[in-house]
């Protein structure tokens, strides 16, 4: 058997072995109907996490400590779905 998947960021959509699909739904694909997996917001993450995150999007924190300063910049920069 089969299964169909969609990738929401590209909107692509594949047919793959059904013993295969579970992997390429832990990688973000989604079964058409149903919806697309709820990512965390930045509130849920650590500030280790947030300052990661943001040296990986290229976000400065500089003199930032606090999470709300740190989360409003990332937000700022990257905008508030980041």
């Amino acid at each position: 058997m089969a299964t169909t998947l969609h990738d929401p960021d590209t909107r692509r959509t594949i047919t793959v072995p059904d013993d295969v699909a579970e992997s390429y739904v832990s990688q973000g694909w989604v079964r058409p109907g149903t919806s697309t997996p709820a990512e965390p917001g930045l509130d849920s993450l650590t500030i280790p996490q947030l300052r990661d995150f943001a040296d990986e999007n290229g976000v400065s924190l500089t003199g930032l400590k606090r999470k709300p300063q740190i989360v409003a910049a990332i937000e700022k920069e990257l905008g508030p779905s980041a």
